[in-house]
């Protein structure tokens, strides 16, 4: 006669069996399938320090596994095979399920965990949405979800990781992340490194700052008031940087009068700097603190690669920014 297991014993039995077959309580893992693709690679990556570097996952016969260490909860960016980026949450003692087509690769399901099957079910609703509708959905998804990592990653991928973005939607938003999870160190990470880019889109007032010029020249947002105002930031050890502000000089003189210019470079050598400057005869007002990217100065204005122009107009409003030719300059 068989008899029946005490409940408590039976989910002690299923509760082993899931540990065994799950990740360690400190590891993720990342599995799946895509159909059509046999051998290939993609990967995998935090851009907020969950961890460092970008690890690969190996295809093969169209079937995946991965598994890392994680020491907390994290937003981990996956790029495919076909360069198309995707966005999960890692949690650590969890698997994260993939399943997906070749054709089709970001509209793969994603699942394994709560958070997961939340971002994936809103992924492919929204895939065939135009720019505009999909920001509104991501939108209303941060606000109803504001506690979860899975908010982060949709506002990484519609508000953070794009060409350009509404400020004023942006910004909103990311204060309700910061208050609803003030210890997150993924929001922190937004916070340092959005923020000022966010503060700074299209649109914006400019932001205050104060410096100094080569020439010990004290120059503020004052020192332009009423004048539409073209900053350039530039850097000797960059090889397009020197084309861009001849570019920019030779097309300012053609219209005098009509653009105030004032050139931040990111150089740590005051003295290159100054002889590149007067070889190539570039008079306008020059700053430079010797501390690259990390600069005050150009972190408050949210600047991540050089050349760039950014635009202000008269009323002291950014119109462009990230500007790296000429002829796309609105002057």
């Amino acid at each position: 006669m068989i008899k029946k297991l005490p409940h408590w014993l039976l989910a002690t039995f299923l509760l082993i069996l899931f540990t065994a077959c799950g990740p360690a309580k400190d590891k993720i893992r990342i599995t799946g399938k895509f159909t059509n693709i046999n051998d290939a690679e993609f990967y995998v990556y935090s851009e907020d320090g969950a961890f460092d570097g970008i690890d690969t996952i190996k295809i093969s016969d169209g079937k995946f596994s991965y598994e890392r260490t994680l020491a907390h909860p994290a937003v981990l960016t996956l790029l495919y095979p076909n360069f198309t980026q995707t966005y999960v949450v890692a949690e650590p003692g969890h698997e994260i399920k993939i399943k997906g087509e070749a054709s089709k690769i970001g509209e793969s399901e994603v699942t394994g965990t709560e958070q997961n099957e939340l971002l994936s079910d809103f992924r492919i609703k929204h895939i065939a949405d135009a720019p505009h509708p999909q920001r509104l959905a991501a939108a209303q998804f941060i606000r109803e979800n504001s506690t979860t990592l899975a908010a982060v990653a949709v506002f990484r991928k519609y508000f953070a990781n794009v060409q350009t973005t509404d400020a004023t939607q942006a910004l909103p938003l990311l204060n309700l992340l910061k208050k609803a999870q003030p210890r997150e160190r993924a929001i922190a990470h937004l916070e340092a490194t959005f923020r000022p880019l966010l503060q700074t889109a299209t649109g914006q007032p400019i932001p205050s700052f104060s410096c100094q010029t080569l020439n010990g020249r004290t120059v503020t947002p004052q020192t332009f008031k009423g004048k539409n105002l073209v900053i350039a930031f530039t850097a000797t050890w960059q090889t397009d940087s020197r084309a861009l502000l001849v570019s920019l000089h030779r097309k300012l003189t053609t219209m005098p009068g009509k653009w105030q210019c004032l050139v931040i470079s990111l150089d740590t050598n005051p003295n290159a700097l100054t002889a590149s400057l007067k070889s190539d005869s570039i008079t306008c007002p020059v700053v430079c603190d010797a501390q690259a990217f990390n600069s005050p100065l150009v972190q408050t204005f949210g600047i991540h690669y050089v050349p760039s122009l950014m635009l202000v107009n008269a009323q002291g409003h950014i119109i462009q920014r990230d500007v790296t030719k000429i002829e796309d300059a609105q002057l």
